[in-house]
């Protein structure tokens, strides 16, 4: 009887042990698997590569300071709110501070309260054309937004939207506007322009209080009183400006201001309905910041760039391509442009590196990257079962620039190794260390449209050293040098050949044709020795 008790009290434990361990193995995946599901009827979300995708049809489902939206606390950096989404849900991206971008479609009608609320690093924000009320405290403490666009669909404007944005340096409030809370840009620190066009009849109390460098506002006709402390502590001394006719469409600001240190700093603003662009000059350095609708915005761009180190950092949107034309004004210049597109892809450009080209090309600077599911013979033995990711650019590249690949914080520094497919050979052309951000920085020169490239995590028997990202060479004693080696990641020429077959095939046929040309000479003057030809200065030889 003992015995059979004994067998079943063992049986019940090795059952335990065994739910046990397929509890702890389920796990690992479960947790994995939660990067994509619903957040709203018909609505759904996404994240792939630090990219927060939410589509769909329908509104989006609001949020709670103790029940945030399930993507909160990944790794995010690029949100992407797409056509058919109705609206953002309160808290949706509440203190999300790794959210570097964010584009909100045009079928979006409400931001919601505390929806960017302490996003602290988010740098470009799109609004789409359909956006009618922005939230209480929406965008409160996003510290490094430096341009905003409001679109003109705006109706609304909650209570402290943008307070503590303490980048942002000049501001328009549309004339669609036709309701405003209190402290909107409140505490906004570098604002110096503000252009209030909203239809009331009151500035509301606090609107820019603590704006301290602000001294140049235009407002609205309809607006007849102030608010109590609307301007405290600011260096608004005067009644604000009324609208000058024709104002609305363009908007320009410049100021310069003396430090402690006797040294001149410059602070201008254009807003020319192509683009919105902040520059700041000092001790020989100038920075430019600039959101750009369409293409025509890049001269502008240019024209705010002088003799001085300039840091330039543009996000472009729409159909804001680069042209070839436009990529030679930063030739052979003293420039560092980085370029975001609304996608989310980040290039850099030393204006140094550049050589000017033809004007014709046009390059959409974007790029697809997914992680690589199923491999064939030729990727299975290149890889040797390490993770890989495929990119596929939308435009060829012929120029020299620096890519960022977003592949996720869970594979920072680790080595990425970035291979071109030719003949259904792999060759590898770069090894880069991930930084810490989980971003691979690779250096490029030549890449083809359309072309799948692989981006492989420690792989095996790959012998090339790995670059240093410039954020971790201090942790690894890597000198700063400026130099760095772009590699052709095998563009083919219009013969349908690599452009190395290219050239050896016409090595062989200049070499060939220079053998060819000798030995005709040779046999066809050793013909005319024959019949009797003496060569000058030989006439007195004997014969």
């Amino acid at each position: 009887m003992n015995e059979r008790i004994l067998r079943k009290v063992n049986t019940v434990l090795l059952a335990l042990v065994a739910a046990v361990v397929l509890a702890l193995c389920a796990a690992p995946r479960a947790y994995a698997a939660e990067t994509s599901g619903e957040c709203g009827d018909g609505v759904r979300w996404e994240v792939a590569q630090s990219v927060l995708t939410i589509s769909g049809r329908g509104a989006m489902r609001d949020y709670g300071e103790h029940d945030l939206a399930p993507w909160n606390g990944l790794d995010v950096a690029v949100v992407r709110v797409e056509e058919g989404v109705q609206s953002i849900g309160d808290l949706a991206f509440f203190d999300m501070d790794k959210i570097t971008s964010a584009t909100v479609a045009g079928s979006v009608k409400t931001v919601g309260d505390y929806a960017f609320f302490q996003c602290r690093n988010l740098k470009t924000l799109t609004l789409g054309s359909g956006v009618t009320t922005i939230g209480e405290s929406a965008f409160e403490r996003c510290e490094k937004l430096a341009v905003l666009r409001l679109p003109e669909s705006v109706k609304s404007l909650g209570r402290q939207a943008f307070y503590c944005c303490e980048s942002l340096q000049s501001v328009t409030v549309p004339a669609s506007v036709n309701e405003m809370g209190t402290a909107v840009f409140a505490h906004c620190t570098a604002l110096r322009s503000a252009m209030v066009l909203a239809q009331i009849t009151e500035l509301p109390v606090w609107t820019f209080y603590g704006c301290t460098n602000l001294g140049d506002v235009v407002l609205g006709e309809s607006i007849v009183e102030t608010g109590v402390e609307a301007f405290a502590g600011s260096a608004v001394t005067a009644p604000p400006m009324r609208p000058i006719p024709g104002l609305e469409g363009e908007i320009r600001h410049e100021e310069t201001e003396r430090g402690e240190d006797g040294s001149d700093t410059t602070h201008s603003y254009v807003d020319s309905g192509n683009s919105a662009i902040t520059t700041e000059t000092t001790g020989g350095k100038t920075t430019i910041d600039a959101v750009l609708e369409n293409s025509s915005g890049w001269d502008e761009v240019q024209q705010q760039i002088g003799v001085n180190q300039t840091q330039v950092q543009v996000q472009v949107k729409g159909d804001a391509a680069l042209t070839n034309e436009q990529l030679n004004g930063f030739s052979k210049q003293n420039v560092t442009l980085t370029i975001q597109t609304e996608q989310g892809a980040v290039w850099h450009i030393d204006g140094s590196d550049l050589l000017s080209g033809g004007n014709e090309k046009k390059y959409t600077l974007n790029y697809t990257l997914r992680m690589l599911d199923k491999s064939d013979a030729a990727q299975t033995e290149l890889l040797g079962g390490a993770t890989a990711f495929i990119v596929v650019f939308e435009s060829d590249i012929d120029f020299k620039t620096e890519v960022e690949l977003p592949l996720g914080t869970a594979f920072a520094r680790s080595k990425a190794a970035f291979f071109a497919p030719a003949d259904k050979v792999y060759t590898c052309h770069q090894q880069v260390l991930v930084d810490d951000a989980g971003r691979a920085h690779f250096y490029l020169e030549q890449v083809e449209r359309g072309t799948e490239y692989i981006v492989g995590i420690n792989v095996p028997n790959v012998e090339t050293a790995p670059l240093i990202p410039e954020a971790l060479k201090g942790d690894y004693g890597v000198d700063q040098e400026s130099g760095v080696d772009y590699v052709i990641t095998g563009r083919k020429s219009s013969w349908g050949m690599d452009i190395g077959q290219v050239t050896w095939i016409l090595v062989g046929v200049m070499g060939g044709a220079v053998v060819i040309v000798g030995v005709t000479v040779g046999v066809l003057y050793r013909r005319k020795i024959k019949r009797g030809y003496v060569p000058e200065g030989f006439e007195d030889t004997p014969q």
